[in-house]
C-alpha cells in the first residue's frame, strides 16, 4: 500500500460500524437474540478469513466495510439483551465484564497473533504470516459463532431455561427500576426527547473521548512500537503490544 492507502482501509471500518449500531438494534428486536448475534458473529469470521485470502486493495477496502458493518451491533446488541436481565445498578457489573473482556480478547488476540506469524510462508498456498492471521482466527471465530446459536440466550420472554417465576421476577426488577419512565417505541416524541436530554450530550462526548484514545490504542499500537524500534519484526511488535491490553 502507498500514500494514504493504509489510513483509508481503516477509516472505511468506520462507516458502516456507526451507521448500523441502531438499526442492529432494531432488527435484534425482531429476532431471537441467539439468532441475529451469532449470525453477525458469524459474517464477521467469513469477512475475516477474507481478509486474509483476497489479493487486490479494492478487495481489501471492501472486506473491511463489510466487518465494520457485521461488528456494528455485537457490543449494542449485548448491551440491549443484558439490559433485558438486569435492572441498571446490576447492569453496571455486567458492562464492566463485556468491556474487560473485550481488552483481554485483544490482548489474547495479540499472543495469538505472534504465534501464527511464525507460519510465514507455510502451506501449500506458501501464505504470508499475516494472512495466517485472519485465516486462523476468523475460521475458529466462525467454528464458536456457530456454538453460539446455542449458547447466548435469548429474551426473557422467550428463553426456555427460565421458569414462569423467573420471568416474573426478571418483570419485576426491570419495572421497578424504570418506574415511570419507558422507551417502548423509537417515534418522534421519543426521538426528541432523546435529542433534547442534556445527560445524553454529555454521555456521548465522554464516550467520543474514550473511544478516540481506544481505537488510537488499538489501531496504531503497532505501528507506534515499530517505529520506537525499526530493526524489530513484526512477531516482537505483536508480542510487544500485548503488555498494554493486559
Amino acid at each position: 500500500m502507498t500514500g494514504n492507502d493504509f489510513n483509508v482501509t481503516l477509516v472505511v471500518f468506520f462507516v458502516p460500524f456507526i451507521l448500523f449500531e441502531v438499526p442492529s438494534n432494531l432488527v435484534l428486536r425482531k429476532l431471537a437474540p441467539s439468532t441475529w448475534l451469532s449470525l453477525e458473529v458469524f459474517l464477521l469470521a467469513i469477512c475475516t478469513i477474507g481478509q486474509g485470502v483476497i489479493t487486490t486493495y479494492g478487495g481489501l477496502v471492501t472486506m473491511r466495510f463489510f466487518v465494520g458493518l457485521f461488528e456494528a451491533g455485537l457490543v449494542p446488541g449485548s448491551v440491549f439483551l443484558l439490559a433485558s436481565y438486569y435492572p441498571r445498578f446490576d447492569l453496571q457489573w455486567r458492562l464492566n465484564i463485556l468491556m474487560v473482556a473485550n481488552a483481554l480478547a485483544s490482548a489474547f488476540g495479540g499472543l495469538l497473533a505472534y504465534a501464527i506469524a511464525c507460519m510465514d510462508g507455510d502451506g501449500p498456498s506458501h501464505y504470508k504470516g499475516w494472512r495466517w492471521i485472519f485465516i486462523i482466527e476468523g475460521s475458529v471465530t466462525a467454528v464458536v459463532a456457530i456454538a453460539c446459536k446455542w449458547l447466548v440466550v435469548d429474551w426473557p420472554a422467550t428463553a426456555t431455561w427460565l421458569t414462569d417465576a423467573d420471568r416474573a421476577l426478571i418483570t419485576r426488577r426491570i419495572a421497578r427500576d424504570a418506574g415511570t419512565c419507558r422507551m417502548d417505541r423509537l417515534n418522534a416524541k421519543a426521538l426528541r426527547r432523546c435529542l433534547l436530554d442534556w445527560k445524553v450530550w454529555v454521555t456521548t462526548i465522554v464516550y467520543i473521548g474514550t473511544c478516540n484514545s481506544t481505537y488510537s490504542v488499538n489501531l496504531f499500537a503497532p505501528t507506534i512500537v515499530q517505529q520506537l524500534n525499526p530493526t524489530f519484526s513484526p512477531r516482537h511488535v505483536q508480542a510487544l503490544v500485548i503488555p498494554i491490553f493486559v
